[in-house]
Protein backbone atom coordinates (compact mmCIF):
# COMPACT_ATOMS: atom_id res chain seq x y z
CA UNK A 1 0.00 0.00 0.00
CA UNK A 2 1.45 3.20 -0.96
CA UNK A 3 1.91 5.99 1.73
CA UNK A 4 3.37 5.68 5.25
CA UNK A 5 3.25 2.93 7.30
CA UNK A 6 3.96 2.98 11.33
CA UNK A 7 7.12 1.90 11.75
CA UNK A 8 5.99 0.26 15.26
CA UNK A 9 6.42 -3.52 15.55
CA UNK A 10 3.27 -5.05 15.36
CA UNK A 11 1.71 -1.92 14.31
CA UNK A 12 0.40 -1.65 10.74
CA UNK A 13 -1.18 1.69 10.21
CA UNK A 14 -1.38 3.41 7.14
CA UNK A 15 -1.85 6.92 6.62
CA UNK A 16 -3.48 6.00 2.72
CA UNK A 17 -6.40 4.22 4.90
CA UNK A 18 -5.90 5.17 8.26
CA UNK A 19 -6.61 8.86 7.52
CA UNK A 20 -8.02 9.76 10.60
CA UNK A 21 -4.88 9.00 12.16
CA UNK A 22 -1.51 11.13 12.39
CA UNK A 23 1.99 10.27 11.36
CA UNK A 24 4.81 11.97 12.88
CA UNK A 25 8.74 11.54 11.76
CA UNK A 26 11.18 10.72 14.11
CA UNK A 27 13.21 14.00 15.59
CA UNK A 28 16.04 14.96 14.01
CA UNK A 29 17.54 15.24 17.26
CA UNK A 30 20.25 12.27 17.94
CA UNK A 31 19.00 12.35 21.25
CA UNK A 32 15.65 12.65 21.65
CA UNK A 33 15.66 10.03 18.48
CA UNK A 34 17.60 7.67 20.20
CA UNK A 35 14.71 8.28 23.29
CA UNK A 36 11.83 7.23 20.38
CA UNK A 37 13.95 4.24 19.30
CA UNK A 38 13.80 2.87 23.22
CA UNK A 39 10.14 3.64 24.00
CA UNK A 40 8.94 2.31 20.66
CA UNK A 41 10.61 -1.48 21.34
CA UNK A 42 13.39 -1.38 18.05
CA UNK A 43 16.54 -1.01 20.05
CA UNK A 44 17.24 -4.43 20.47
CA UNK A 45 20.77 -6.19 20.16
CA UNK A 46 19.68 -9.10 18.13
CA UNK A 47 16.88 -10.19 16.48
CA UNK A 48 14.09 -9.02 13.93
CA UNK A 49 14.35 -4.93 14.96
CA UNK A 50 18.12 -5.00 15.68
CA UNK A 51 20.06 -1.91 14.57
CA UNK A 52 17.26 -0.18 13.52
CA UNK A 53 18.75 2.99 11.49
CA UNK A 54 15.33 5.31 11.31
CA UNK A 55 15.21 7.39 7.79
CA UNK A 56 12.80 10.32 6.43
CA UNK A 57 10.43 7.65 5.56
CA UNK A 58 9.37 6.40 8.83
CA UNK A 59 6.37 7.75 10.72
CA UNK A 60 5.37 7.24 13.75
CA UNK A 61 1.54 6.90 13.90
CA UNK A 62 -0.60 8.81 16.47
CA UNK A 63 -1.75 5.91 18.50
CA UNK A 64 1.17 5.21 20.62
CA UNK A 65 0.46 8.62 22.23
CA UNK A 66 -1.52 9.90 25.31
CA UNK A 67 -4.53 11.60 24.43
CA UNK A 68 -4.44 10.20 20.52
CA UNK A 69 -2.34 12.73 18.88
CA UNK A 70 1.45 14.62 19.41
CA UNK A 71 0.65 17.63 21.70
CA UNK A 72 3.59 20.36 23.13
CA UNK A 73 3.71 18.58 26.50
CA UNK A 74 3.21 14.70 24.51
CA UNK A 75 6.08 14.33 22.74
CA UNK A 76 7.24 11.09 22.64
CA UNK A 77 5.55 7.88 22.08
CA UNK A 78 4.18 6.05 25.18
CA UNK A 79 1.62 3.70 24.29
CA UNK A 80 1.90 0.76 22.85
CA UNK A 81 -0.80 -3.01 22.45
CA UNK A 82 1.98 -5.27 21.31
CA UNK A 83 -0.03 -8.44 19.43
CA UNK A 84 1.23 -11.98 20.56
CA UNK A 85 1.13 -14.76 18.00
CA UNK A 86 -1.13 -17.74 18.72
CA UNK A 87 1.14 -21.25 18.22
CA UNK A 88 -1.88 -23.45 16.67
CA UNK A 89 -1.29 -27.28 16.04
CA UNK A 90 -1.75 -27.53 12.25
CA UNK A 91 -4.70 -29.39 10.97
CA UNK A 92 -2.69 -31.18 8.86
CA UNK A 93 -1.03 -32.79 11.92
CA UNK A 94 -4.45 -33.64 13.91
CA UNK A 95 -5.88 -35.36 10.91
CA UNK A 96 -2.76 -37.82 10.91
CA UNK A 97 -2.98 -38.28 14.65
CA UNK A 98 -6.79 -38.97 13.83
CA UNK A 99 -5.91 -41.32 10.94
CA UNK A 100 -3.35 -43.09 13.56
CA UNK A 101 -5.68 -43.95 16.36
CA UNK A 102 -8.29 -45.07 13.69
CA UNK A 103 -5.83 -47.47 12.07
CA UNK A 104 -5.02 -49.06 15.97
CA UNK A 105 -8.43 -49.44 16.94
CA UNK A 106 -9.25 -51.03 13.64
CA UNK A 107 -6.25 -53.29 14.40
CA UNK A 108 -7.36 -53.95 18.02
CA UNK A 109 -10.91 -55.03 17.00
CA UNK A 110 -9.20 -57.40 14.04
CA UNK A 111 -7.34 -58.67 16.40
CA UNK A 112 -9.83 -59.64 19.20
CA UNK A 113 -12.37 -60.69 16.30
CA UNK A 114 -9.75 -63.49 15.88
CA UNK A 115 -9.50 -64.32 18.91
CA UNK A 116 -12.90 -65.30 19.46
CA UNK A 117 -12.93 -67.15 16.56
CA UNK A 118 -10.13 -69.46 17.29
CA UNK A 119 -11.50 -69.53 21.22
CA UNK A 120 -14.87 -71.48 19.75
CA UNK A 121 -14.56 -74.43 18.02
CA UNK A 122 -17.72 -75.11 17.87
CA UNK A 123 -18.66 -72.42 15.30
CA UNK A 124 -19.75 -73.47 12.17
CA UNK A 125 -19.30 -72.59 9.15
CA UNK A 126 -22.92 -71.14 8.65
CA UNK A 127 -22.64 -69.10 11.67
CA UNK A 128 -19.65 -67.42 10.35
CA UNK A 129 -21.63 -66.42 6.98
CA UNK A 130 -24.20 -64.93 8.92
CA UNK A 131 -21.88 -63.34 10.81
CA UNK A 132 -19.90 -61.64 7.89
CA UNK A 133 -22.93 -60.71 6.19
CA UNK A 134 -24.38 -58.93 9.03
CA UNK A 135 -21.36 -57.20 9.42
CA UNK A 136 -20.48 -56.34 5.55
CA UNK A 137 -24.28 -55.05 5.73
CA UNK A 138 -23.43 -52.72 8.53
CA UNK A 139 -19.78 -51.57 7.19
CA UNK A 140 -21.65 -51.25 3.57
CA UNK A 141 -24.30 -48.68 5.45
CA UNK A 142 -21.28 -46.92 7.04
CA UNK A 143 -19.76 -46.78 3.83
CA UNK A 144 -22.95 -44.94 2.33
CA UNK A 145 -23.00 -42.30 4.63
CA UNK A 146 -19.10 -42.01 4.39
CA UNK A 147 -20.27 -41.51 1.05
CA UNK A 148 -22.97 -39.09 1.21
CA UNK A 149 -20.50 -37.32 3.35
CA UNK A 150 -17.79 -37.47 1.07
CA UNK A 151 -19.93 -35.59 -1.55
CA UNK A 152 -21.13 -33.37 1.19
CA UNK A 153 -17.87 -32.08 1.58
CA UNK A 154 -16.60 -32.67 -2.13
CA UNK A 155 -19.71 -30.16 -3.43
CA UNK A 156 -18.62 -27.90 -0.28
CA UNK A 157 -15.01 -27.79 -1.71
CA UNK A 158 -16.18 -27.46 -5.41
CA UNK A 159 -18.09 -23.88 -3.70
CA UNK A 160 -15.33 -23.33 -2.11
CA UNK A 161 -12.88 -23.50 -4.94
CA UNK A 162 -15.51 -21.38 -7.45
CA UNK A 163 -15.57 -18.71 -4.25
CA UNK A 164 -11.73 -19.03 -4.07
CA UNK A 165 -11.58 -18.55 -7.81
CA UNK A 166 -14.09 -15.65 -7.59
CA UNK A 167 -11.88 -14.00 -4.81
CA UNK A 168 -8.80 -14.63 -7.14
CA UNK A 169 -10.74 -12.59 -9.62
CA UNK A 170 -11.69 -9.94 -7.84
CA UNK A 171 -8.52 -9.39 -6.74
CA UNK A 172 -6.33 -9.25 -9.61
CA UNK A 173 -9.65 -6.56 -10.91
CA UNK A 174 -8.91 -4.49 -7.54
CA UNK A 175 -5.16 -4.63 -8.03
CA UNK A 176 -5.64 -3.83 -11.85
CA UNK A 177 -8.08 -0.87 -10.47
CA UNK A 178 -5.26 -0.14 -7.85
CA UNK A 179 -2.67 0.32 -10.57
CA UNK A 180 -4.77 2.62 -12.68
CA UNK A 181 -5.66 4.83 -9.54
CA UNK A 182 -2.08 5.27 -9.09
CA UNK A 183 -1.64 6.03 -12.61
CA UNK A 184 -4.64 8.27 -12.46
CA UNK A 185 -3.14 9.83 -8.92
CA UNK A 186 -0.08 10.72 -10.04
CA UNK A 187 -1.78 12.34 -13.51
CA UNK A 188 -3.68 14.38 -11.35
CA UNK A 189 -0.63 15.58 -8.91
CA UNK A 190 0.49 16.39 -12.21
CA UNK A 191 -2.33 18.39 -13.41
CA UNK A 192 -2.23 19.90 -9.98
CA UNK A 193 0.75 20.78 -10.02
CA UNK A 194 0.87 22.73 -13.52
CA UNK A 195 -2.82 24.44 -12.21
CA UNK A 196 -0.48 25.62 -9.61
CA UNK A 197 1.91 27.00 -11.91
CA UNK A 198 -0.61 28.44 -14.03
CA UNK A 199 -3.12 30.10 -11.17
CA UNK A 200 0.85 31.60 -9.79
CA UNK A 201 1.43 33.28 -13.02
CA UNK A 202 -2.43 34.32 -13.17
CA UNK A 203 -1.76 35.63 -9.51
CA UNK A 204 -0.81 39.56 -10.41
CA UNK A 205 1.35 39.61 -7.65
CA UNK A 206 3.90 37.41 -7.21
CA UNK A 207 7.53 37.32 -8.64
CA UNK A 208 6.60 35.25 -11.71
CA UNK A 209 3.80 37.86 -13.07
CA UNK A 210 6.42 40.56 -12.76
CA UNK A 211 9.74 39.29 -14.39
CA UNK A 212 8.94 40.91 -17.02
CA UNK A 213 7.72 44.49 -15.61
CA UNK A 214 10.83 46.51 -14.84
CA UNK A 215 8.27 49.23 -14.15
CA UNK A 216 6.08 46.97 -11.27
CA UNK A 217 9.44 45.66 -9.78
CA UNK A 218 10.81 48.96 -9.38
CA UNK A 219 7.43 50.33 -7.87
CA UNK A 220 7.12 47.64 -5.44
CA UNK A 221 11.09 46.32 -4.43
CA UNK A 222 12.77 49.52 -5.83
CA UNK A 223 14.94 47.22 -7.61
CA UNK A 224 15.17 48.74 -11.48
CA UNK A 225 14.84 44.75 -12.88
CA UNK A 226 14.45 41.24 -12.29
CA UNK A 227 18.41 40.82 -12.62
CA UNK A 228 18.92 43.38 -9.48
CA UNK A 229 16.02 41.75 -7.37
CA UNK A 230 17.39 38.23 -8.37
CA UNK A 231 20.72 39.58 -7.36
CA UNK A 232 20.11 40.47 -3.75
CA UNK A 233 18.17 37.38 -3.43
CA UNK A 234 21.32 35.45 -4.23
CA UNK A 235 22.80 37.68 -1.56
CA UNK A 236 20.49 36.47 0.96
CA UNK A 237 20.03 32.80 -0.13
CA UNK A 238 22.70 30.81 1.62
CA UNK A 239 21.18 32.44 5.42
CA UNK A 240 17.50 31.46 4.02
CA UNK A 241 17.83 27.64 4.61
CA UNK A 242 19.67 27.90 7.90
CA UNK A 243 17.19 31.26 9.24
CA UNK A 244 15.28 30.99 12.33
CA UNK A 245 12.20 31.88 12.98
CA UNK A 246 10.70 34.88 14.71
CA UNK A 247 7.55 36.16 15.75
CA UNK A 248 5.84 38.85 17.34
CA UNK A 249 3.57 37.28 18.74
CA UNK A 250 6.52 35.15 20.62
CA UNK A 251 6.66 35.88 23.91
CA UNK A 252 9.89 37.02 23.79
CA UNK A 253 10.31 39.31 21.09
CA UNK A 254 14.11 39.15 21.01
CA UNK A 255 14.42 35.25 20.69
CA UNK A 256 13.66 32.95 17.51
CA UNK A 257 10.99 30.13 17.93
CA UNK A 258 12.64 27.60 16.02
CA UNK A 259 13.69 26.95 12.93
CA UNK A 260 12.27 29.02 9.86
CA UNK A 261 10.10 26.85 6.97
CA UNK A 262 9.66 28.85 4.10
CA UNK A 263 5.39 29.71 3.51
CA UNK A 264 6.07 30.77 0.04
CA UNK A 265 8.38 30.75 -2.58
CA UNK A 266 11.78 32.75 -1.21
CA UNK A 267 11.32 34.83 -4.05
CA UNK A 268 7.96 35.81 -3.11
CA UNK A 269 8.79 36.17 -0.05
CA UNK A 270 11.46 38.73 -0.74
CA UNK A 271 8.81 40.91 -2.61
CA UNK A 272 5.97 40.48 0.33
CA UNK A 273 9.04 42.21 2.41
CA UNK A 274 10.18 44.58 -0.18
CA UNK A 275 6.97 45.68 -0.69
CA UNK A 276 5.71 46.07 3.11
CA UNK A 277 8.98 48.35 3.36
CA UNK A 278 8.50 50.57 -0.32
CA UNK A 279 4.94 50.59 -0.93
CA UNK A 280 3.76 50.47 3.27
CA UNK A 281 1.17 47.76 2.37
CA UNK A 282 -0.59 46.76 5.51
CA UNK A 283 -0.65 43.03 6.55
CA UNK A 284 -3.67 42.55 6.04
CA UNK A 285 -3.76 44.07 2.26
CA UNK A 286 -0.38 41.21 1.55
CA UNK A 287 -1.62 38.41 2.78
CA UNK A 288 -4.83 38.94 0.73
CA UNK A 289 -2.51 39.46 -2.22
CA UNK A 290 -0.40 36.41 -1.23
CA UNK A 291 -2.93 34.40 -0.16
CA UNK A 292 -1.63 33.45 3.07
CA UNK A 293 -2.56 34.60 6.55
CA UNK A 294 -1.60 37.83 8.68
CA UNK A 295 0.14 35.96 10.58
CA UNK A 296 2.53 34.38 7.99
CA UNK A 297 2.87 38.04 6.88
CA UNK A 298 3.95 38.98 10.14
CA UNK A 299 6.33 36.20 10.68
CA UNK A 300 7.89 36.65 7.20
CA UNK A 301 8.28 40.25 7.48
CA UNK A 302 9.83 39.72 10.99
CA UNK A 303 11.90 37.03 9.92
CA UNK A 304 13.75 38.92 6.77
CA UNK A 305 13.92 41.61 8.89
CA UNK A 306 16.31 39.84 11.26
CA UNK A 307 18.28 38.23 8.80
CA UNK A 308 18.39 41.77 6.05
CA UNK A 309 19.37 43.44 8.85
CA UNK A 310 22.15 41.13 10.15
CA UNK A 311 23.35 40.86 6.60
CA UNK A 312 23.71 44.49 5.91
CA UNK A 313 25.11 45.82 9.01
CA UNK A 314 28.18 42.99 7.92
CA UNK A 315 28.65 45.15 5.32
CA UNK A 316 31.45 47.98 5.08
CA UNK A 317 29.77 51.36 3.59
CA UNK A 318 32.32 53.96 4.86
CA UNK A 319 34.78 54.75 1.88
CA UNK A 320 38.36 55.34 1.57
CA UNK A 321 39.28 58.99 0.76
CA UNK A 322 41.04 57.78 -2.35
CA UNK A 323 37.56 56.71 -3.41
CA UNK A 324 35.44 59.80 -1.80
CA UNK A 325 37.97 61.79 -4.20
CA UNK A 326 37.71 59.51 -7.48
CA UNK A 327 33.74 59.76 -7.17
CA UNK A 328 33.79 63.29 -5.88
CA UNK A 329 31.26 65.23 -8.52
CA UNK A 330 32.33 68.28 -10.00
CA UNK A 331 30.24 70.74 -7.95
CA UNK A 332 32.26 69.83 -4.57
CA UNK A 333 35.47 69.75 -6.46
CA UNK A 334 35.30 73.12 -7.09
CA UNK A 335 33.54 74.31 -3.74
CA UNK A 336 34.47 72.06 -1.08
CA UNK A 337 36.89 69.19 -2.60
CA UNK A 338 38.16 68.45 1.11
CA UNK A 339 34.36 67.28 1.87
CA UNK A 340 34.42 63.72 3.60
CA UNK A 341 30.86 63.32 4.32
CA UNK A 342 27.67 65.60 4.69
CA UNK A 343 25.08 64.88 7.85
CA UNK A 344 22.01 65.09 8.76
CA UNK A 345 19.18 63.50 11.20
CA UNK A 346 16.23 62.50 10.10
CA UNK A 347 13.12 61.91 12.12
CA UNK A 348 10.47 59.15 12.38
CA UNK A 349 7.01 58.97 14.01
CA UNK A 350 6.29 56.72 16.80
CA UNK A 351 3.01 56.11 18.74
CA UNK A 352 3.11 57.07 22.14
CA UNK A 353 5.05 55.10 24.29
CA UNK A 354 3.51 53.81 27.58
CA UNK A 355 6.58 55.04 29.86
CA UNK A 356 6.81 58.41 31.08
CA UNK A 357 10.17 58.56 30.47
CA UNK A 358 10.28 57.79 27.35
CA UNK A 359 7.09 59.42 26.70
CA UNK A 360 9.23 63.16 27.42
CA UNK A 361 12.48 61.85 25.66
CA UNK A 362 10.41 61.17 22.62
CA UNK A 363 8.21 64.08 22.57
CA UNK A 364 9.11 66.46 19.76
CA UNK A 365 7.60 69.82 20.14
CA UNK A 366 9.03 71.15 17.01
CA UNK A 367 7.01 68.42 15.16
CA UNK A 368 3.83 68.35 18.75
CA UNK A 369 4.53 63.86 18.37
CA UNK A 370 6.45 61.66 19.60
CA UNK A 371 9.48 60.59 16.96
CA UNK A 372 12.46 59.25 17.17
CA UNK A 373 15.69 60.14 14.63
CA UNK A 374 18.31 58.61 13.07
CA UNK A 375 21.97 60.03 11.82
CA UNK A 376 22.93 59.62 8.36
CA UNK A 377 26.54 60.03 6.92
CA UNK A 378 26.45 61.07 2.52
CA UNK A 379 29.33 61.30 0.38
CA UNK A 380 29.39 63.70 -1.92
CA UNK A 381 28.63 61.60 -4.43
CA UNK A 382 24.83 60.70 -2.77
CA UNK A 383 26.35 57.37 -0.91
CA UNK A 384 25.31 56.66 1.97
CA UNK A 385 28.65 55.95 4.27
CA UNK A 386 27.20 55.79 7.49
CA UNK A 387 23.86 54.83 9.30
CA UNK A 388 23.62 55.55 12.79
CA UNK A 389 20.58 53.38 15.13
CA UNK A 390 17.81 55.18 16.45
CA UNK A 391 17.90 57.51 19.08
CA UNK A 392 15.09 59.63 21.10
CA UNK A 393 14.03 63.19 19.80
CA UNK A 394 15.55 64.45 22.56
CA UNK A 395 19.39 63.36 21.80
CA UNK A 396 21.13 66.73 19.99
CA UNK A 397 22.91 66.44 16.99
CA UNK A 398 25.79 66.55 18.61
CA UNK A 399 25.35 64.37 21.04
CA UNK A 400 24.69 61.45 18.64
CA UNK A 401 27.62 62.94 16.58
CA UNK A 402 29.64 62.31 19.24
CA UNK A 403 28.46 58.56 20.59
CA UNK A 404 28.51 57.76 16.39
CA UNK A 405 32.44 57.41 16.57
CA UNK A 406 32.60 59.24 13.17
CA UNK A 407 35.72 61.20 13.92
CA UNK A 408 37.82 58.13 14.37
CA UNK A 409 37.06 57.02 10.78
CA UNK A 410 38.31 60.43 9.35
CA UNK A 411 41.74 61.54 8.43
CA UNK A 412 43.58 65.01 9.14
CA UNK A 413 42.54 67.76 7.03
CA UNK A 414 38.86 66.00 6.28
CA UNK A 415 35.58 68.07 6.21
CA UNK A 416 32.09 67.68 7.11
CA UNK A 417 29.30 69.63 5.85
CA UNK A 418 26.34 69.98 7.77
CA UNK A 419 23.22 72.21 9.02
CA UNK A 420 23.29 74.80 11.72
CA UNK A 421 22.05 72.35 14.46
CA UNK A 422 25.92 70.53 14.41
CA UNK A 423 28.05 72.12 17.16
CA UNK A 424 30.58 70.04 16.65
CA UNK A 425 33.64 71.79 15.52
CA UNK A 426 35.56 71.34 18.56
CA UNK A 427 34.88 68.03 18.61
CA UNK A 428 36.13 67.44 14.80
CA UNK A 429 38.93 69.67 16.02
CA UNK A 430 40.35 67.30 17.61
CA UNK A 431 41.50 64.93 14.96
CA UNK A 432 42.33 68.26 12.83
CA UNK A 433 38.95 67.80 10.55
CA UNK A 434 37.51 71.38 9.37
CA UNK A 435 33.37 71.56 9.86
CA UNK A 436 31.21 73.68 7.42
CA UNK A 437 28.09 74.76 8.53
CA UNK A 438 25.92 77.92 7.16
CA UNK A 439 26.96 80.73 9.00
CA UNK A 440 24.81 81.92 12.30
CA UNK A 441 23.64 85.45 12.27
CA UNK A 442 25.47 87.93 14.24
CA UNK A 443 24.78 90.74 16.67
CA UNK A 444 24.38 93.13 14.06
CA UNK A 445 20.90 91.07 13.14
CA UNK A 446 21.98 90.08 9.35
CA UNK A 447 24.77 88.27 7.29
CA UNK A 448 27.95 89.57 5.54
CA UNK A 449 27.81 89.65 1.68
CA UNK A 450 30.59 86.90 1.94
CA UNK A 451 28.40 84.71 4.84
CA UNK A 452 25.23 84.99 2.13
CA UNK A 453 27.53 83.59 -0.75
CA UNK A 454 29.11 80.65 1.62
CA UNK A 455 25.34 80.06 2.82
CA UNK A 456 24.23 80.09 -0.58
CA UNK A 457 27.02 77.31 -1.46
CA UNK A 458 26.48 75.00 1.01
CA UNK A 459 22.95 75.05 0.56
CA UNK A 460 23.38 74.66 -2.96
CA UNK A 461 25.29 71.45 -2.35
CA UNK A 462 22.59 70.31 0.34
CA UNK A 463 20.12 69.72 -2.16
CA UNK A 464 22.07 66.62 -2.99
CA UNK A 465 21.55 65.31 1.02
CA UNK A 466 18.17 66.29 0.72
CA UNK A 467 18.01 64.25 -2.35
CA UNK A 468 19.25 60.79 -0.79
CA UNK A 469 16.88 61.84 2.46
CA UNK A 470 14.10 61.64 0.60
CA UNK A 471 15.03 58.15 -1.67
CA UNK A 472 14.72 56.96 1.79
CA UNK A 473 11.66 58.29 2.89
CA UNK A 474 10.65 56.87 -0.75
CA UNK A 475 10.41 53.49 1.45
CA UNK A 476 6.63 54.33 2.21
CA UNK A 477 6.42 52.48 5.68
CA UNK A 478 9.17 54.79 7.75
CA UNK A 479 6.70 58.14 6.84
CA UNK A 480 3.64 56.09 8.63
CA UNK A 481 3.52 56.33 12.89
CA UNK A 482 4.97 53.02 14.06
CA UNK A 483 2.75 51.32 16.37
CA UNK A 484 4.79 50.40 20.04
CA UNK A 485 3.41 46.42 18.78
CA UNK A 486 6.68 47.23 16.17
CA UNK A 487 9.16 48.75 18.47
CA UNK A 488 11.72 46.13 18.42
CA UNK A 489 12.05 46.30 14.72
CA UNK A 490 11.89 49.67 14.38
CA UNK A 491 15.58 50.59 14.27
CA UNK A 492 16.23 47.04 11.81
CA UNK A 493 13.51 48.71 9.44
CA UNK A 494 15.56 52.06 9.81
CA UNK A 495 18.61 50.35 8.69
CA UNK A 496 17.29 48.48 6.08
CA UNK A 497 15.71 50.90 4.11
CA UNK A 498 18.88 52.91 4.09
CA UNK A 499 20.89 50.25 2.67
CA UNK A 500 18.46 49.28 0.40
CA UNK A 501 18.83 53.04 -1.27
CA UNK A 502 22.14 52.35 -2.03
CA UNK A 503 21.77 49.00 -3.75
CA UNK A 504 18.84 50.58 -5.77
CA UNK A 505 20.07 53.90 -6.63
CA UNK A 506 23.56 55.03 -8.38
CA UNK A 507 25.80 57.59 -7.18
CA UNK A 508 26.22 61.19 -8.69
CA UNK A 509 29.35 61.15 -10.32
CA UNK A 510 28.82 63.50 -13.00
CA UNK A 511 26.61 66.59 -11.05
Amino acid sequence: MPGFTCCVPYCYNNNKRDRHLRFYRLPADTEERKIWVDNIGRAGKKGKFSRFEPTIGHRVCSEHFEGGKKTYTIRRPTVFRYKTEKVTQSRRTLIKQTLHVTESVMSENAKTDVGHHDDHSYSSPHSDMEDLLKSVKEKSGIILEMEDKLCDIQKELSETTQHLKQCQTDLEQTKKKAEENDVWEERYKDLQKKLEEEKKKENTFSMESLKEKPEAIKFYTGFSSYAEFKNFHDFLSPDISDMYCWDSNYHDKDTPRGKYTCSLDSEDELLLVLTRLRVGLLEEDLAFRMGVGVATVSRICRTYFELMHFRFRQLPIWPSKEIVEATMPQCFKEEYPSTRVILDCTELFIESPSGYIAQSETYSTYKSHNTVKGLVGIAPNGFISYVSDLAPWHMSDKEMTELSGLVDLMDEGDSVMADQGFLIDEYLAKRKVKLNIPPFIGSQGQLSPAEEEETRRIARLRIHVERVIGKIKNYRLLNYVFPNSMASDLNKIWVICCYLVNLCTEPLLSE
